[in-house]
């Protein structure tokens, strides 16, 4: 028969930790698109619509991933179109509440950034250019900086 002392002998596996994600609030107007984005929106009602949801919910739900790149700038890895429509919200309906937002600081390579970019593009239909494009490009990213990517 079993102990019952047994089992509070036997040692607990612990769950593996994950990095804690802390949200930092960045002014609109110190963000800046990545040069590698290629997926912007297709109209203006795009960006309308989403301000429209996020002024419903009364705030952005989802942050941004951005890298910092100097002082008080951050370059946007992903998030560029929640970003224009709290810019939208602001400049053009003066709702000065969407000026902050929410965002996670990623310390990582410009490599990494890049790459991460292509891989955050997948929300939207693409043309198959822009399918071809990001496979292409994350291809090289792979083989030209493997140090990069040990995993």
């Amino acid at each position: 028969m079993a102990r019952i002392d047994s089992i509070f002998k036997s040692e607990t596996k612990k769950a593996e930790q994950h990095p804690k994600r802390i949200t930092k609030w960045i002014h609109y107007t110190n963000l800046r698109d990545h040069e590698a984005q290629y997926c912007n929106e297709k109209d203006g009602e795009e960006i309308e619509a989403l301000a429209d949801l996020i002024e419903a919910d009364g705030e952005v739900l989802q942050d941004l991933l951005v890298k910092k790149t100097d002082t008080d700038e951050y370059k946007i890895i992903a998030g560029h179109k929640r970003r224009r429509a709290c810019k939208l919200l602001v400049e053009e309906r003066g709702l000065e509440k969407f000026a902050l937002v929410p965002c996670v600081v990623e310390n990582i390579s410009d490599v990494c950034a890049e790459f991460q970019l292509y891989s955050s593009n997948g929300h939207h239909e693409k043309t198959e250019y822009e399918k071809m494009h990001e496979l292409e490009r994350m291809k090289y990213l792979l083989e030209k900086y493997p140090e990069e990517f040990p995993q």
